[in-house]
Order: C-alpha cells, then sequence, then structure tokens
C-alpha cells in the first residue's frame, strides 16, 4: 500500500455485489459502466474504514443522506388522565436490511490480498459468548464453539440487565438484533447500530443529490489550520469565478446567521454563498472534503454534477493538484463522457500518471466485474473517440 491508499480492494456479499474485485487502483480512480451497473454501490462499499467505530458512523450517514433515517423514538401517550410512554424500534437492523447482500448476514472486505474487516449480525447467545470470553482468548474470531457452550456462558456476572445506548435501555436480545460485529486485523468488536457519531466531519461521500450541510460546512471551516488551506479553497472556487478573491465565514449578516460570504474584485457588496446556486455550493463543498481528508479517500458521486462543461478540465486539473497536496485518494463516478475526456486532458497537462478508469460491466450470469485501465489506454479511447461512459 503506498502513502496508506488503495491499490486492491475487493468486497463480498454486499448490496448487489456477491463478490467485487478491483485490482491496480491508482491515486485518481473515475468509475464507469451502465445505469444500474453498481458506480454508486462501489463508492459506498469503499466507506469501508480500518477504525470500526468510523465504519459504522460513515455506512449509518451513508444511509441517511439516502433518506433512510433509523432511529429509536420514545412516543408518550395520554389516556383517561394517565402518561404513558413507549419506546418504538425500528422493525429491522438497517445493516441487514440496506447492507448486506442477498445471502447471508456478513459482508468481508478485503483491502490486501490476505486482509479483510468483517461485518456481521449475531444472535444474543453468540453476543453473550462474546461479552463473557476469557480475557486470554485473543478474539471473537478464535473462540470455538465447544468453548462459547462450556466455559463462557457460566460467567453470568459480566452479562448486564441493559445496556444504555443513548438514553435507550437495551436487553441482551435487543441489543443483539440492534448491532453488528466488526471485526478487523483479527481483533473483533460489536457495536449498537445506534452508537454513531452523526457530526463527524470527515464523512468521505458526497452524493449526486447531496445538499450540503451548512453546520457541517461551518464545522471543516472553522477546523482549516493555515492560511494555505484557505488558499486551496479560494483558487479552486477561481475556476468558477475568476474574480473570486476572498471568503469568510461571518456570525451575523443582515438577517443571515453563520453565513458565508464571498468577496469579488469587480464587486463591493460581499455575496452571500447561498445566493451563488447549487453548482457554486457543490464545488465549495468537495474542496471543503478534501481539506478535511487529509491522507485519506473522497468518493464523489457524478462529478460532473454543477460544473459547466467549459470549465470541466480546469476544475479536474485544480481538484488532482489539491488530491495530490494533502495525500487524498480520490474516487469518482461519472455518467459523462465530456468528464472523461476532460479527466484524461487534465492528468496529461499535469503529467500525472497515476490514474485509472475503472470500468463495471455485468456479465451473463449477472455478476459484476471491474477492470482497471491505466493512463496510456484512457488516452487512447479520448483520442479514438471511444466511448466509456
Amino acid at each position: 500500500m503506498k502513502n496508506n491508499h488503495l491499490t486492491y480492494f475487493k468486497i463480498e456479499n454486499f448490496k448487489k455485489f456477491d463478490s467485487l474485485e478491483v485490482n491496480d487502483i491508482g491515486q485518481f480512480n473515475l468509475i464507469v459502466g451502465d445505469n444500474n451497473v453498481g458506480k454508486t454501490c462501489l463508492l459506498e462499499a469503499l466507506l469501508f474504514d480500518e477504525d470500526s467505530q468510523q465504519l459504522l458512523n460513515n455506512f449509518y450517514l451513508a444511509l441517511t443522506k439516502r433518506g433512510l433515517k433509523f432511529q429509536i423514538e420514545k412516543i408518550t401517550r395520554e389516556i383517561n388522565g394517565i402518561s404513558t410512554t413507549e419506546t418504538v424500534y425500528p422493525k429491522e437492523n438497517y445493516f441487514k436490511e440496506y447492507v448486506f447482500g442477498k445471502f447471508e448476514n456478513k459482508v468481508k472486505i478485503f483491502d490486501r490480498k490476505n486482509q479483510f474487516t468483517e461485518i456481521s449480525i449475531i444472535d444474543d447467545f453468540e453476543l453473550a459468548s462474546f461479552l463473557t470470553r476469557p480475557k486470554n482468548l485473543p478474539d471473537y474470531n478464535n473462540v470455538k464453539p465447544t468453548e462459547n457452550k462450556v466455559g463462557l456462558k457460566s460467567e453470568k456476572e459480566d452479562i448486564k440487565d441493559s445496556y444504555n445506548i443513548k438514553g435507550f435501555n437495551f436487553s441482551l436480545s435487543e441489543y443483539a438484533k440492534y448491532g453488528v460485529f466488526i471485526s478487523a486485523n483479527r481483533k473483533g468488536h460489536f457495536f449498537s447500530i445506534y452508537d454513531y457519531d452523526e457530526n463527524i466531519l470527515n464523512f468521505p461521500l458526497i452524493s449526486f443529490n447531496d445538499t450540503p450541510l451548512e453546520e457541517e460546512s461551518r464545522g471543516i471551516y472553522e477546523n482549516l489550520k493555515t492560511k494555505r488551506e484557505k488558499k486551496i479553497l479560494i483558487d479552486v472556487l477561481k475556476v468558477v469565478n475568476s474574480n473570486i478573491v476572498d471568503i469568510e465565514l461571518r456570525e451575523n449578516y443582515n438577517d443571515l446567521k453563520s453565513v458565508f460570504l464571498i468577496s469579488f474584485e469587480d464587486k463591493d457588496e460581499f455575496v452571500p454563498l447561498n445566493f451563488l446556486g447549487d453548482g457554486f455550493k457543490r464545488i465549495f463543498y468537495i474542496v471543503l472534503k478534501a481539506l478535511s481528508l487529509k491522507g485519506k479517500r473522497i468518493l464523489i458521486d457524478e462529478f460532473e454534477i454543477g460544473i459547466h462543461h467549459s470549465k470541466m478540465k480546469d476544475f479536474w486539473v485544480n481538484i488532482m493538484k489539491v488530491c495530490k497536496e494533502l495525500d487524498v485518494q480520490l474516487f469518482a463516478t461519472t455518467h459523462s463522457q465530456e468528464c472523461i475526456e476532460a479527466y484524461s486532458e487534465a492528468s496529461k497537462e499535469l503529467n500525472e500518471r497515476d490514474i485509472r478508469l475503472i470500468r463495471l460491466q455485468e456479465n451473463k450470469d449477472k455478476s459484476i466485474k471491474a477492470i482497471c485501465l491505466k493512463e496510456e489506454y484512457i488516452e487512447y479511447m479520448v483520442e479514438s473517440n471511444t466511448e466509456e461512459r
């Protein structure tokens, strides 16, 4: 693995992928293929993280971005003057319903040929066995069934009557039902699916229909550490409008609260970011995200959205420069031939050879295959007018 970037990736039993393997990944990776072949699904698979808590946060937020909120609610009713409060749980574990594939409650994610992270649902007996395992057992995966039944279940003093997550109490069976077991590098951890942090600033996925959260954008901006980082942000925005000279976050401006103000060379007044359109806001958000993901990866669904075709190459040039400087690995999807051509032209201008075109295609048996194409083929394809959308 170079610079902590992925060079190999494989996922098993994730959504529509029974098994998908991607070899020879670069720093810059543009994913193409027919509609519904799994381009967005691959980006979501790439939300995996060796940090189990980050992985849980990522998958929860990805589902939230799709409009799928899975929350426990307390509902208070009053009948005949008597108030009763009921705790209402979602009907299913959302990992089981929306993350796992068709055949089993287990996902395997390989970031090296022989190293993988496994996400699985376990029942309350298995959970009890895990929670009470002797300290000398290295991890859950090494506990044999006979040890589960004989040596572990009797240690009842370690099993709690209830488990409190965010103010809600779970019995052991509920805790198991609404949880996932994540094991990585031969170390296992059990998490309630509600034990997430939705306020993280390093969530790497930008969806095609993403509405940037103002709180998130403010949080990332306030975490900028240097003048150089702010200059990076302004320089990329200049691709859209070369008259931009500055940006600031103002707590109060006219009737607006906590607003980004853009300064233009040819205007005396400040212009609030929200007045500049969804395309500009998306570009602003992409660059902010890159600044929050140093040494990690950024995932952009439908890269071309909000960018005029005449600006596409320059935007690619600047995004590649930003990612290179910040050591960010980029994965993006596109439906646009113009986006592919601009991607190739930008890499050529920068003499950047670590680019890939990842083509997803459906086989006759309905399985999905990933073909990773290097810079030489991408350049040939563009010059010969071969379409690869």
